[in-house]
C-alpha cells in the first residue's frame, strides 16, 4: 500500500494532530526514502488511554504494548516502546523535533537513525545507510 493511501486510512481515525508521531518505516515512506508495509505510530499517554478504551491491547513480538488497528497502524505504547520510554531520544523531543508533511507530524531522522541504531537488526541498518544517503543528498 502506498503512503498516501496509508495517510488517508490515519486520517480517517481522526486523531489529535498534536498528539501522535508517525515513526519507523512511515517517517521513511513519506520522504520517498523506501516503502512502508505499515504505519507505526506512537502517542501521548492521554491519547493511549483513550485508545486503550475502544481497541484491544495486544503485544508485539518484543512484549510491547500496541494497539492494531484496520489498515495496518499499530499504535504503540508510549510508556513501553523505545519510541516514548528510551533514554536515547525523550517522547517530548519526539513530538517537538518532529517534521509535519501535509499537517501529520513524522519523527525526525535523526531520532529515528539513533532509535534505529539501538534496535539493531539488520533491516535497522539497511534503514540507517538509507537516511544517511537521503540526507546527503538532502541537506537541512
Amino acid at each position: 500500500m502506498k503512503i498516501t493511501e496509508q495517510l488517508a486510512n490515519l486520517r480517517q481515525l481522526r486523531l489529535p494532530e498534536e498528539e501522535f508521531v508517525v515513526v519507523s518505516s512511515g517517517a521513511l515512506a513519506i520522504r520517498g526514502i523506501r516503502d512502508a508495509k505499515d504505519i507505526d505510530v506512537i502517542v501521548t499517554e492521554s491519547l493511549w488511554t483513550e485508545l486503550a478504551k475502544k481497541y484491544e491491547v495486544t503485544l508485539n513480538d518484543w512484549g510491547v504494548e500496541r494497539l492494531c488497528l484496520p489498515h495496518n497502524i499499530e499504535i504503540l505504547s508510549p510508556t513501553q516502546s523505545i519510541f516514548g520510554n528510551s533514554k536515547i531520544v525523550p517522547l517530548k523531543d519526539i513530538f517537538s523535533k518532529a517534521d509535519v508533511f501535509n499537517g501529520i507530524k513524522f519523527m525526525n531522522l535523526e531520532h529515528l537513525k539513533l532509535i534505529k541504531a539501538k534496535l539493531g537488526r539488520p533491516i535497522d541498518f539497511q534503514d540507517i545507510k538509507l537516511i544517511d544517503e537521503y540526507l546527503s543528498r538532502n541537506p537541512a
